[in-house]
């Protein structure tokens, strides 16, 4: 549970650096168009943890849910970055003549549904962290909580960190195959090594149940 915490970590800083390249370098979105696509993650987080929270209290099958939305998302923003769907007609368009209105609600089809994209995407990380982060804190024994709270917090930072690591050397990669402007053109192949990382979680990972899960038991006095 705490490396899959700590991946989740990892994801965020990747996508966090990757949207906005694919934004503003492989899409040649303004940088207000691109921040409404950050927005939408970070809408979409608050929303899929009060949704894992409140409606499904922590539910272990949130996790499920939220790992293959996560690969079904992450998948559909490297198809949108690669512009096989087409290109937004936004694109390269002068500043100057656009206003902050303009560039929130006037988009076309594949704009839209980047933005969407984006904000399932930020429920899907949602529903996914609630309940690991809540088995995280409830399983261990009393005397262990400490340790593992503390190593949670060693495996974020270890996550966040290569997140930065994957990041280059992703980039570094396309420029060697691809020339040198391949990373910011190519940047949905990011998004695609993200969907294949997170497929095996969603296909073999299951959160163990907590002891107050299982069905309580009834010892017979002697």
């Amino acid at each position: 549970a705490v490396l899959v915490y700590s991946l989740f970590w990892f994801l965020g800083g990747v996508v966090q650096m990757g949207i906005n390249t694919l934004g503003e370098a492989a899409l040649r979105l303004s940088r207000t168009r691109t921040s409404v696509l950050v927005a939408g993650i970070g809408l979409g987080i608050a929303l899929g943890c009060l949704l894992a929270g409140f409606a499904g209290r922590g539910s272990r099958r949130w996790t499920v849910i939220g790992a293959w939305l996560l690969v079904t998302t992450l998948a559909a923003a490297a198809l949108l970055g690669s512009g096989l769907c087409g290109t937004p007609a936004s694109a390269g368009r002068d500043l100057r003549t656009e206003t902050i209105v303009s560039s929130l609600f006037v988009c076309d089809l594949v704009e839209w549904l980047l933005r969407v994209d984006m904000t399932i995407l930020g429920i899907a990380a949602g529903l996914f962290v609630v309940p690991v982060q809540v088995y995280l804190q409830a399983a261990p024994p009393a005397e262990l909580k400490g340790r593992v709270l503390g190593v949670q917090n060693l495996m974020t930072w270890i996550g966040i960190l290569l997140s930065a690591a994957f990041s280059l050397v992703v980039g570094l990669t396309l420029k060697a195959i691809a020339g040198p402007a391949a990373d910011k053109q190519h940047q949905w192949v990011l998004f695609a090594l993200l969907a294949a990382m997170m497929l095996p979680v969603a296909v073999f990972y299951r959160l163990p149940a907590l002891a107050d899960d299982s069905e309580p038991t009834t010892e017979v006095p002697r």
